[in-house]
């Protein structure tokens, strides 16, 4: 598998288990467009070679949820499309049925 760095997300593999990591120390792990595009990205290159995937927080907080105030900022600038929720539902759909 390629190595590739994450903005909002740490993986690393142990055999055919794959763990992601939520790393977004300073928004207390909430979830926004990037994490999930990164989450799925992992997921696909995970699809042959992983049968186990294994989702972490942080020590201090697993995940607070929804990115609220990054939602808030985008709708300020005007961009009242953003935010759609099918890419999140597509990460949970891949997580279920693997």
């Amino acid at each position: 598998m390629d190595f590739v760095t994450y903005q909002t997300i740490k993986v690393r593999f142990h055999e055919s288990i794959c763990y992601i990591t939520f790393h977004r120390p300073g928004a207390n792990n909430t979830i926004n467009d990037r994490l999930i595009e990164e989450c799925l990205h992992v997921l696909e290159q995970c699809e042959t070679t992983v049968t186990v995937v294994v989702l972490e927080g942080l020590p201090e907080v697993f995940c607070f949820g929804a990115d609220f105030q990054e939602i808030y900022q985008e709708i300020k600038r005007g961009r009242k499309d953003a935010h759609s929720p099918e890419p999140l539902y597509d990460l949970w759909l891949k997580l279920q049925t693997g």
